[in-house]
């Protein structure tokens, strides 16, 4: 293994590590989003509608952040089909996120009694799997910048 090689390997590690990293301080800010959407609506709408309308909101401040911060080299690519891609690979997530919620919120009492805190659970349980779809699918980098 040539110097030049070794270089760029530990480069591409450390380019994925740093968007590991943005991506969960843009998460955590997208997570405030949510929490807040969520204690909102809750009053109103019941647990599964405010979950779902905290994680909608969440996606769209999440791609927005994400796309300034952590993909910024990938920012030049077309907004609206990044923003497709993102939905649609979110969206897995998403489901993850909101099944977690409501499956501990259901059936633990710990949850049921704190429900802000299933939310959290689900949004750790939907966190890798979107790093992966954005980073490969969404914003096409592959740890380069």
């Amino acid at each position: 293994m040539s110097i030049l090689s070794f270089h760029r390997r530990k480069s591409s590690s450390y380019a994925d590590l740093k968007r590991f990293f943005l991506f969960g301080i843009v998460g955590a800010s997208g997570m405030a989003v949510d929490l807040g959407t969520l204690s909102l609506l809750l009053p109103l709408t019941g647990f599964a509608v405010a979950r779902a309308a905290g994680i909608g909101i969440a996606m769209i401040w999440n791609f927005g952040c994400n796309r300034a911060i952590t993909f910024r080299d990938a920012a030049d690519g077309s907004l609206l089909l990044q923003f497709w891609r993102f939905v649609v690979s979110c969206s897995l997530g998403a489901t993850i996120n909101w099944s977690t919620s409501l499956l501990l919120a259901a059936n633990v009492l710990l949850f049921r009694e704190h429900v802000l805190l299933s939310a959290v659970a689900g949004v750790a349980a939907g966190y890798l799997l979107n790093f992966q779809l954005c980073r490969r699918w969404v914003f096409g980098t592959s740890g380069a910048e």
